[in-house]
């Protein structure tokens, strides 16, 4: 209210100082004149002030309301020089009315960069020479309907006349105008701008059109209760501008300057509109010859600056569009690239869906757009949906962690950001989400936590198997004492001798076991492979003929050694063909393990292959095989594939799973011994 306190008190030292001016003439137009003047200079002195605070389409329209302003000082001190220093009082019908004029409408005329709207899309440049081509038209208008008949002495009273008109619908066009505007902007922070935007031009409205007939019968005074319309508008426009709220940084949405749609400019009606007030009255009302050339100057003058303005502003729109379009096209196709899935939905329908979504789910882009996102998701995420959904009313960012569901039924976990994206008016017409599959991250973590688990293992049992073998080498001590005693009879010489027999292999399953979970042998001297394979494969003999398995020998004569031990080789190829065997067991119908050893010589190294013709490993299964707490076999029987991967990793070789028609094929490489 400071600021309606200031244009009441203005208006009151305006009115007091013309009033104790009333004993001279001269001395009441010098005061009038410059108390009017004053009025515009202030808020163009707080649109300059604080012009850095705004940008964009704010920007352009304090702009343009401050070249108003200006405009109509202009104007005014060309009409104080024809009143003061020409003597020339009231002259209504001449240049510096239509500067005014033009003025004075320019706030409204800023309205076409719907400062208010957070619109995407569109060039600023386009709506300024959108303003600059209105402004030229209204400026021509003014001068052909005012000051062009005031040339003519027998047509000022038509001039006077049409001023009356032209103003009173000014006037009416300005309140009704940011009415309008304020309606549009809501409850948004434009609203309380325009509605002082409004009150201003409101009162000033009030004032002048009261004083319409005095204008028109010539009787009009400056310094009179009328200039209060002239005074008030300006007082209310520096309110708003003071009180406008700063604009906020550039966002990402801003940068991207997505392709709007075509416009309609007012630029293109301009070509069309000024020869029919330039040229048309003077067939309906000639002003005389001279003042129609003049006229018709003045109108080609226009006109060729209009065309200029209208070929100006289609190439810099055709300019941006195709810098927008480039836009769109680096941001569809990374999109595309990304590893991520990125969906956009319209109206609770999908509207687009990058490659990797598709793939991810199974379903064609025309499939997606007929199906309802939420049928994407599986039914234990509908609490995570509803929180989501929630989020997005709130116009908030929404993120929740959902099981998804794929075409075929299958499920995986993923964590969904969903934004909503406002539309020109405000209102969000779109949801941008992005899918990111969390099962790599979730099989990640899983095997953390088995080698977390498996690294505990490793410490109680290295613990475990110091703490046994002290006492079982006491017990083996004892035992072999006893066996060197003479008088010992024969069943306790021969239970001594079982628990000694007992005893080592109970230091050798402990040193087994120190091996797995050291993953360091010692020991290791230059060992036959081919040898060490045919013994493992020979302990498994018995049971495999039993099952019907039969054994095909294809391992390589004069194969090189490998550093290692006879023990742990025999026991890696004994724990493949265990594998081997259950899976072939498995079908009941016998099967072939087939044994083949090979040189590499390009990799200095010795591969050794055991396959069977047994059902294979399922694809879910491929990639967890050497994991420690995996298995497909019953519980207490899947550290198999796992021990047989930490003795071939100790000896700097590599096992891995072959790809073959049938059954399954494990390859073991180890680094051939140096000599």
């Amino acid at each position: 209210m400071m600021w309606l306190a200031a244009a009441a008190g203005y208006c009151i030292a305006y009115l007091g100082a013309v009033t104790l001016a009333g004993g001279d003439p001269h001395l009441r137009l010098w005061i009038a004149d410059a108390g009017l003047l004053l009025s515009p200079l202030v808020p163009l002195v707080i649109v300059c002030a604080r012009w850095r605070d705004w940008n964009g389409r704010a920007r352009i329209y304090w702009s343009v309301l401050a070249a108003g302003c200006a405009l109509w000082v202009a104007g005014h001190v060309g009409w104080s020089v024809s009143e003061l220093l020409e003597d020339q009082p009231l002259p209504w019908l001449e240049w510096p009315v239509a500067l005014k004029l033009t003025g004075a409408v320019m706030p409204i005329i800023g309205l076409i960069a719907w400062p208010h709207a957070q619109i995407r899309g569109g060039s600023l440049a386009t709506i300024v020479l959108d303003i600059a081509g209105v402004t030229l038209v209204s400026g021509f208008l003014f001068w052909s309907l005012i000051v062009a008949p005031g040339l003519a002495p027998y047509a000022t009273a038509l001039g006077l006349r049409s001023l009356v008109v032209i103003a009173t619908l000014l006037h009416i066009a300005i309140v009704g105008s940011f009415a309008g505007a304020a309606a549009a902007a809501r409850r948004g922070p434009w609203r309380s701008g325009y509605l002082r935007l409004a009150l201003g031009a409101g009162v000033g409205s009030l004032f002048l059109i009261t004083n319409a007939r005095p204008m028109a019968m010539g009787t009009y005074a400056t310094g009179s209760l009328g200039d209060v319309g002239w005074i008030v508008p300006f007082w209310c426009f520096a309110w708003a501008a003071w009180e406008a709220q700063a604009s906020p940084a550039p966002d990402v949405d801003a940068t991207v300057h997505w392709a709007a749609a075509p416009t309609m400019s007012p630029l293109l009606f301009v070509p069309v509109l000024i020869p029919i007030v330039g040229y048309g009255p003077r067939f309906i009302a000639p002003l005389g010859t001279s003042i129609d050339r003049l006229c018709d100057v003045v109108t080609s003058l226009t006109l060729t600056a209009a065309l200029g303005l209208t070929l100006v502003r289609v190439a810099v729109e055709q300019r941006a569009r195709h810098r927008a379009d480039y836009r769109v096209w680096l941001l569809a196709t990374a999109c595309e690239q990304s590893g991520d899935l990125i969906v956009i939905i319209r109206l609770a329908a999908i509207e687009y869906a990058n490659r990797a979504f598709q793939r991810a789910f199974g379903y064609t882009l025309d499939e997606l757009r007929l199906l309802p996102p939420e049928q994407l998701a599986a039914p234990e995420s509908r609490d995570a949906i509803d929180a989501l959904v929630a989020a997005l009313r709130g116009r908030k960012i929404g993120r929740a962690r959902l099981t998804l569901r794929r075409r075929d039924g299958s499920t995986f976990e993923a964590a969904c950001t969903v934004a909503p994206m406002s539309s020109a008016s405000g209102r969000t017409a779109y949801f941008v989400g992005v899918v990111r599959d969390l099962s790599d991250d979730l099989r990640e973590q899983d095997q953390i936590v088995a080698h977390e688990r498996l690294s505990a293992i490793q410490d109680i049992a290295a613990g475990v198997a110091h703490e046994i073998s002290n006492p079982l080498q006491s017990v083996l001590g004892l035992a072999e004492l006893m066996l060197l005693r003479a008088d010992l009879a024969l069943e306790a010489r021969v239970d001594a001798d079982r628990i000694r027999h007992e005893v080592d292999r109970a230091c050798q399953i402990i040193r087994k076991l120190q091996v797995f979970v050291r993953r360091d042998p010692v020991d290791r001297q230059p060992v036959d492979l081919n040898a060490a394979a045919r013994k493992a494969v020979a302990i498994r003999s018995s049971k495999l003929t039993a099952k019907g398995i039969r054994v095909d020998d294809r391992c390589a004569p004069q194969l090189p050694p490998v550093l290692a031990t006879d023990d742990e080789m025999q026991h890696l190829v004994w724990q493949l063909a265990v594998n081997a065997e259950e899976a072939m067991a498995r079908e009941g119908s016998g099967g072939v393990l087939t044994l083949r050893t090979a040189v590499e010589p390009s990799a200095k190294a010795v591969v050794l292959e055991l396959a069977d013709d047994g059902p294979g490993i399922a694809p879910h299964a491929v990639g967890r095989l050497f994991e420690p707490f995996f298995s497909t076999k019953p519980v207490g029987q899947g550290l198999g594939l796992s021990i047989a991967f930490g003795i071939v990793a100790a000896h700097g070789g590599s096992l891995e799973l072959v790809p073959t028609e049938r059954g399954a094929c494990f390859r073991v490489t180890l680094p051939i011994a140096e000599t």
